[in-house]
């Protein structure tokens, strides 16, 4: 069997997880509904996508989607502190 080459990057980064607060209640509060699979689907669209416009103006990316939370990585040669503290700031 051939196997696939393992690259590897080493480079300073900030990473930072995320997940999103409330998700269990509205989670809990959908099921009761039957269009709730569908609405949940619609909320998280919009979440991530928000999310999504959020990092990639300041240069991340998101490196990992797990249930509602996300994983965040900014390679540090593309950030200084001033656009680091902005991006916080969007994030909340």
């Amino acid at each position: 069997a051939k196997h696939a080459e393992v690259l590897v990057s080493r480079f300073k980064s900030a990473v930072v997880f995320s997940d999103a607060s409330g998700f269990t209640a509205l989670t809990e509060s959908l099921a009761k509904r039957a269009d709730g699979a569908e609405k949940l689907s619609q909320v998280l669209n919009v979440y991530f996508g928000y999310l999504i416009e959020i990092v990639q103006s300041y240069g991340g990316d998101v490196i990992k989607f797990s249930g509602d939370a996300v994983t965040i990585l900014w390679p540090m040669a593309d950030l200084n502190d001033a656009d680091a503290a902005e991006a916080a700031e969007a994030l909340e």
